[in-house]
């Protein structure tokens, strides 16, 4: 068996990830390394050149980017519809606190006003 499983000694030494996206940086960290290991030993599959060729692509930069600010986007429109709806169960609960301050109105079973 040969002892290319063996940790080489300078690969990097990670302390324990304690999230999973730190978990997550590692094991590309390392799979980066070992990728780069393998295209200076002339030892890298087409796949792998294909893959580091278009992580420095102006192209492929963008598409990160737009995805954050996708993402960004998405998170924002969320919140918004959150408060939305805050809102108006905010004023659905104050419009019947004036109506049973006033006396007039009275909610049947569903939820509806009946004036009388």
């Amino acid at each position: 068996m040969k002892d290319e499983n063996r940790v080489r000694p300078n690969s990097p030494v990670f302390s324990a990830a304690t999230t999973d996206d730190e978990r997550d940086a590692q094991l590309s960290s390392l799979a980066m390394d070992a990728i780069e290991q393998r295209i200076r030993e002339g030892k890298a599959s087409p796949s792998e050149l294909l893959f580091c060729a278009k992580l420095g692509r102006e192209e492929t930069k963008l598409e990160k980017q737009q995805l954050k600010e996708n993402v960004t986007l998405l998170k924002a429109r969320t919140e918004d519809l959150q408060r939305s709806k805050n809102s108006e169960e905010l004023y659905k609960q104050a419009i019947e606190a004036f109506q049973e301050y006033s006396g007039a109105n009275y909610a049947d079973e569903e939820g509806e006003f009946i004036e009388y």
